[in-house]
């Protein structure tokens, strides 16, 4: 696509390169019919305002599990508009689902990915948790919240945070996880010293992802 959706900002000398580039293999894209170039290679936008292959005018399945669209709660990249799932409960102010990567850098944590007037959630009140479930488990990925849990080895999670001999989790949703009822949440991620997640303390900005399909989650204030 002419703008592409995959965008890339290099930071200043003396900070590391990140790249935004989810797998977006079969998520529904919403375009402006009017806007050129708003869809990625080989599709266009239709009179529905779905990408979809050339003369494709049908509305695709709308019981796909998710949608990627312009949400302005989620961090942008070389100006432009930032991704994420509307993951809202009915009724509720809005809340996003955005695919960002971040480390325990100043500037670069978890908890400044959210774009003002949104913060990382710290409960689960305004979401939508299948709608989230079902985003994460299709990009494949995990979308964490400011709410903290534990687990000891071998046993079962709890809310709050680790003692001694425990594991520190991140309530949110997504992709498998473990079981925990915390704020609302009803599932957790591991933060170990490997993996995609990975913790060097136990506060938010501890935390680095480096998977772009995963991310935070942005309730508006």
């Amino acid at each position: 696509m002419k703008n592409s959706l995959f965008v890339c900002a290099l930071a200043f000398a003396g900070t590391v390169a990140s790249c935004f580039n989810p797998d977006l293999t079969g998520v529904i894209l919403t375009c402006d019919p009017a806007t050129s170039g708003s869809c990625p290679d080989g599709q266009e936008c239709n009179s529905q305002g779905v990408c979809a292959g050339p003369g494709t005018m049908t509305l695709p399945d709308m019981a796909a599990p998710a949608t990627l669209q312009p949400a302005e709660g989620c961090p942008q990249a070389s100006g432009s508009p930032g991704l994420g799932f509307d993951i809202t409960a009915a009724g509720k102010p809005t809340v996003y689902a955005c695919p960002t990567k971040f480390q325990n850098k100043p500037g670069q944590t978890a908890d400044a990915q959210c774009r003002a007037p949104y913060v990382l959630c710290t409960n689960a009140n305004n979401i939508d948790l299948a709608a989230c479930t079902k985003a994460g488990q299709f990009m494949n990925g995990y979308f964490i919240a400011e709410v903290i849990a534990n687990r000891k080895f071998g046993g079962s999670a709890s809310c709050g945070s680790p003692g001694g001999g425990s594991i520190t989790l991140w309530a949110g949703c997504g992709r498998t996880s473990t079981q925990v009822s915390c704020q609302g949440f009803t599932t957790a991620l591991d933060c170990s010293n490997f993996g995609t997640f990975t913790c060097s303390g136990q506060r938010i900005g501890d935390v680095t992802n480096n998977d772009g399909s995963s991310g935070v989650l942005c309730c508006k204030q």
